[in-house]
């Protein structure tokens, strides 16, 4: 028995799905036993199709013909749900798995109260700094840039101005990502 978790990336803030599955074999008739727990803590997130919590987790048991699937959604999907040690418990028979950064791709997408900003103008430079509080995997930083042109009527159309785009690079320990 083998935990499957998605293959594609798990987006923070949206809903991963755990499966277990359990072919049938001819002692497993008397199988009544199936549940979800955070080993780490040995608490239990679900006993058969009931939830511990019902807000944070959906058990489900599907019956096949050749076994059993039995899947746990973890909605709302965030960092407390980062790096835990699950496992699935169908009769005697147990699995577990750690969803972490080595074994499957998150994507956390940072909202606004994650995101600071200010700027500082001297005569002839601007220093801008942007810190990102909590975003994954590291991100890749463009600043485009559009000419100011002093001087001119306000409504007036300029067609010769273009937008610039350069890529931004900091040594590794300047550009602040995953959980800092």
């Amino acid at each position: 028995m083998k935990i499957q978790f998605p293959a594609n990336p798990i987006l923070f803030g949206t809903d991963a799905e755990l499966s277990c599955y359990r072919p049938f074999a001819e002692n497993m008739k008397d199988v009544s036993y199936f549940a979800w727990r955070n080993r780490l803590t040995a608490d239990y997130l679900a006993n058969g199709n009931r939830s511990m919590n019902e807000s944070k987790y959906e058990p489900a048991m599907i019956h096949t013909e050749s076994g059993i699937n039995y899947t746990l959604r973890i909605k709302m999907f965030d960092h407390n749900d980062f790096n835990m040690l699950y496992e699935c418990n169908i009769g005697f028979l147990k699995s577990h798995v750690n969803l972490s950064a080595c074994n499957t791709t998150f994507i956390y997408l940072p909202k606004n109260e994650d995101i600071t900003s200010h700027n500082v103008r001297n005569d002839d430079q601007e220093t801008m700094v942007i810190e990102m509080k909590r975003v994954h995997p590291k991100p890749v930083c463009k600043l485009y840039i559009k000419p100011v042109i002093r001087g001119k009527r306000r409504g007036s159309r300029d067609s010769g101005s273009t937008t610039t785009f350069r890529e931004l690079s900091a040594p590794e320990e300047q550009l602040r990502g995953c959980w800092s």
